[in-house]
């Protein structure tokens, strides 16, 4: 896809959104978020247990084994529920991304030479990956994309490249020849 052939229809930003913002991913913070649900539902169990037990003394009523229960289903089920609304979040905010960025032209710059960098090219499994900077300007703000691509060669120095770019969103797109995108993080060229 070309940018002068990019639709900001809803069905094909939700589809760009689910490449940057991918259900996998979701998936491994998902299962994250399984242990830390019920890290923190079993101490509010432990903690009704033992407030019962304060109140009615022992034996425990009948009905405390239904009270336990639904205290830690209601405690579990609304950790999941604060999960599902920051998956819901995340792609509503990267959907919006790709309906209202804004396109630029940037250049590629040579890598500077940073702690990152050193143990970037330290390590002999990241020989495929090519890092690149771009450097682009928009509404007057000069604003640099870091690029880490699994690429043959690496980007020329000086060649230029499509963005898509806005402010409120923690990534920027770099659009390829072929057709396909790049997500890069990006920060102000002055910072």
């Amino acid at each position: 896809m070309h940018p002068n052939e990019y639709s900001r229809e809803e069905a094909v930003c939700a589809r760009f959104a689910r490449k940057i913002e991918p259900t996998l991913g979701f998936v491994a913070y998902g299962t994250i978020w399984f242990f830390i649900a019920g890290g923190i539902t079993a101490p509010v169990m432990i903690g009704t247990i033992i407030l019962l037990d304060h109140l009615h003394g022992t034996p425990l009523p009948a009905w405390s084994g239904a009270l336990i229960m639904v205290v830690m289903l209601g405690t579990f089920l609304s950790l999941w529920w604060l999960f599902f609304r920051w998956v819901w979040r995340r792609r509503r905010r990267a959907r919006q991304f790709f309906m209202e960025g804004v396109f630029a032209e940037g250049t590629i710059e040579p890598m500077g030479h940073t702690v990152a960098t050193f143990l970037f090219s330290l390590n002999r499994n990241t020989g495929r990956l090519k890092r690149s900077t771009a450097r682009f300007t928009v509404d007057g703000e000069t604003y640099l994309a870091s690029l880490i691509e699994a690429r043959p060669d690496p980007r020329p120095v000086g060649s230029t490249c499509t963005l898509l770019f806005t402010p409120t969103y923690p990534l920027v797109v770099v659009f390829e020849p072929d057709g396909g995108f790049t997500s890069a993080s990006w920060r102000r060229a002055d910072a």
